[in-house]
């Protein structure tokens, strides 16, 4: 459930939580900014986390259950069902949206938490493709989300999926 996503978020390092929005809004956040909103009011079942927009469009052309993000920017930010993946998923998603808020803070802030610049980028890949390997793995899930298939017409076609799928899983072994 939320709780159990909630906690896998704050397993990432100096990760704080609060609520700007009211009681019912609970954000996770590193260093003061936001890569995880969710409702605690069971209003909602889902959460928005932060994303780079390429692999935003590829989740939610992927996932139904992935969206633009409810109230927020739908570049930079999706909507995930809470009950759509098993737990390591939603911890794959979560390390990618705080390593993606992670990249925009100061070069100085990256160093201080990862010794490097060089070993930021490193884990900053190391989460795309994680996440994207993670999911990979549990297409056979897959549903086409019908909002994707208007704004990205060659996706529709499963052979364009499976083409792509292909390509993925190739380039993810070489």
């Amino acid at each position: 459930g939320i709780s159990e996503i909630i906690d896998e978020g704050m397993k990432l390092p100096h990760t704080t939580m609060r609520s700007p929005y009211g009681p019912d809004t609970l954000c996770l956040e590193i260093c003061g900014k936001q890569f995880a909103l969710f409702d605690l009011s069971a209003e909602w079942d889902f959460y928005n986390v932060k994303s780079v927009p390429e692999l935003s469009f590829r989740l939610r052309d992927r996932h139904i259950t992935i969206n633009p993000a409810f109230h927020m920017n739908k570049t930079h930010w999706n909507s995930v069902d809470i009950h759509s993946f098993p737990i390591h998923v939603h911890a794959a998603i979560l390390r990618h949206a705080y390593m993606q808020t992670l990249k925009g803070l100061p070069k100085k802030t990256r160093i201080a938490l990862f010794g490097s610049l060089e070993e930021f980028e490193h884990q900053y890949s190391a989460s795309i493709l994680r996440l994207e390997s993670i999911l990979l793995d549990i297409m056979e899930d897959h549903i086409l989300n019908d909002h994707n298939k208007q704004e990205y017409p060659p996706m529709h076609t499963a052979e364009h999926i499976v083409n792509g799928e292909m390509a993925r899983r190739l380039s993810l072994i070489h």
